[in-house]
């Protein structure tokens, strides 16, 4: 809400950047204790493989943090929802798994332990399932935001991304679509499979950091097809770059993109807690000066 005073940006979204919520009503142990910073995972859920045979369902409305997310958003549509849109997050299936297990041991467990990393996947759908069902009754909200950054060919090799991202992820998206709830993939990694993505979640639009994925090639694959986030440099251009800068990328990109709409215009990823407020009010005036038609 601060930032919509701030910046009058044209949505409003609850819950992005937190990549633990969903882990900890599992059982992974958070820390707190650094001020200004994301909790920090001290133990993951997932000690052994005896965990993961008793993980259970978890409604997202019942878990003290998990919920959060939800009765924000409803704060947020009942105060601005007449004015902007409102937008749900969650991580996807495998993003979450990777926060109850730890990364390095679920990337192992796919080839060792095939049947568990499904069974825990299984268990999550569930559970966001769930949290796609509150966003809808509780929240009154129709739009999510999906992370599912890990699906990324310098992390995964394609044959275990479909089976247990894309697949699982795909449930989820399923579930939305059918619950009315428009869907954003967002996947900012160097390599993405955003092909893969876009064929198995049919999303309404992609999310992608123009650094990895120009530009010719997301709009010769998908223009006409979904709606384009080509996410501005957060790293470098928003956080150490000048206003006159990010105001030529952004102009750059609306000229070669063109004015026949499906165009969304952001930042590539999440921007650094001490990004000069100056070079974010560039880029939504940038976008206010070149995108308007």
């Amino acid at each position: 809400m601060a930032s919509h005073k701030v910046f009058g940006f044209d949505n409003l979204m609850s819950g992005w950047g937190d990549l633990l919520v969903e882990a900890q009503a599992f059982g992974t142990v958070l820390d707190f204790s650094k001020e200004n910073q994301y909790p920090r995972v001290t133990r993951y859920a997932i000690q052994s493989s005896d965990d993961v045979e008793r993980l259970e369902v978890v409604d997202p409305m019942e878990d003290r943090l998990w919920s959060v997310p939800l009765k924000a958003a409803r704060i947020m549509n009942e105060r601005v929802g007449q004015e902007i849109m409102i937008i749900g997050c969650l991580n996807s299936p495998f993003l979450v798994a990777s926060e109850i297990w730890g990364y390095e041991n679920l990337l192992v467990a796919q080839m060792t332990e095939p049947d568990l990393v499904e069974k825990l996947l299984g268990v999550i759908v569930e559970s966001e399932k769930l949290f796609g069902e509150h966003l809808r009754d509780f929240c009154g909200v129709d739009t999510c935001f999906v992370d599912d950054a890990t699906a990324d060919a310098d992390q995964n090799r394609p044959d275990l991304c479909r089976r247990f991202d894309l697949r699982f992820c795909g449930m989820i998206t399923q579930h939305l679509h059918d619950l009315g709830i428009r869907t954003i993939i967002h996947n900012c990694s160097e390599s993405p499979y955003l092909e893969e993505q876009y064929d198995q979640y049919h999303p309404d639009a992609l999310h992608f950091n123009l650094n990895a994925v120009g530009l010719e090639r997301a709009v010769e694959r998908f223009k006409g097809k979904t709606c384009l986030i080509p996410g501005v440099d957060q790293n470098e251009l928003l956080f150490k770059g000048r206003p006159q800068d990010i105001e030529s990328e952004v102009r750059g990109v609306i000229d070669r993109f063109g004015m026949d709409g499906g165009l969304i215009m952001g930042s590539g990823c999440e921007m650094p807690f001490t990004t000069p407020l100056e070079n974010v009010r560039a880029l939504k005036n940038a976008v206010e000066r070149y995108g308007m038609y």
